[in-house]
This record gives C-alpha cells, sequence and structure tokens, in this order.
C-alpha cells in the first residue's frame, strides 16, 4: 500500500514536473512571439520610414532637375517628366512590395501563435484529464 503511495507520489510529481515545464515553454514561447511581432512592426515601420524619407529626398530631387530642365527644349522636359513618374512608381511598388512581404511574416506570425495556443489548450485538457485521474485514483485508494 504505501509502495502504491510512493509510485503514485512519484507520478504525480512527474506529471506536474512535466506540465510545469510545458507551462514555462508555453510562457516562453508566447514571450518570444509577442517579441518577434513587436520586433517585425517596428521593422515595418523603421523601414517604411526610410523609404518615405528617402522617397522625399528623391521626390525633391527629381523637382529640382525638372525645374532646371524647364529651360532646356521640350525634349528634355518630357524625358524628366517622365523619370519622376517611373521613380515614383518604383518606390510605391518597393513600399507596396514590403507591405505585402510584411504582412505575409505577420500572417505566419499569427498562424504559429494560433497553433501555439492550440498547443496550450491540449495541455490544459490534459491537466484536467491528469487531475481527474488523480482525484479518481485518490478516491479508489481512499476507499479501499
Amino acid at each position: 500500500m504505501k509502495e502504491l503511495e510512493e509510485l503514485y507520489s512519484k507520478k504525480l510529481a512527474l506529471e506536474g514536473d512535466a506540465y510545469l515545464r510545458l507551462e514555462q515553454r508555453g510562457l516562453e514561447l508566447k514571450k518570444a512571439f509577442e517579441e518577434k511581432i513587436k520586433d517585425i512592426k517596428l521593422q515595418n515601420e523603421k523601414a517604411i520610414r526610410k523609404l518615405v524619407d528617402e522617397f522625399k529626398v528623391n521626390l525633391l530631387k527629381v523637382q529640382d532637375e525638372m525645374k532646371e530642365s524647364q529651360q532646356v527644349s521640350a525634349q528634355l522636359q518630357f524625358f524628366y517628366q517622365n523619370k519622376l513618374a517611373k521613380h515614383q512608381e518604383d518606390h510605391d511598388n518597393e513600399i507596396d512590395d514590403l507591405k505585402i512581404r510584411h504582412e505575409e511574416r505577420l500572417a505566419e506570425l499569427k498562424e504559429s501563435w494560433t497553433r501555439y495556443e492550440q498547443d496550450q489548450k491540449a495541455s490544459s485538457q490534459i491537466k484536467q484529464r491528469l487531475e481527474v485521474e488523480r482525484n479518481e485514483t485518490e478516491k479508489q485508494y481512499l476507499s479501499a
């Protein structure tokens, strides 16, 4: 009888330790995912700000060139206007591409987060089942 109690206590201790490790791992994963999401958001904002700043600088340069070209023939003026339009389109495409990549990465992180939450739910269900089994075993032991 005492051996059974010791075995049961060891099993409970092992299961408790396993649950605590899983719970700790879950908390670590949650923190890591939150930090990754935060980092990606900051990187995204920083990249967009940088692109906007570069775009503004480049736009100002192109506008200055356009003012100078107005003194030249209509052909050169036409050339610089097309160059400006192309430059703007390239920057817009680059910004759109960055947004898409960052949104895809964010979607991946959200999917990972969903899997993490599902794992947490499964861990909780296992814990509940183990508690029920422990309670049943205690009842059986006490009634025996």
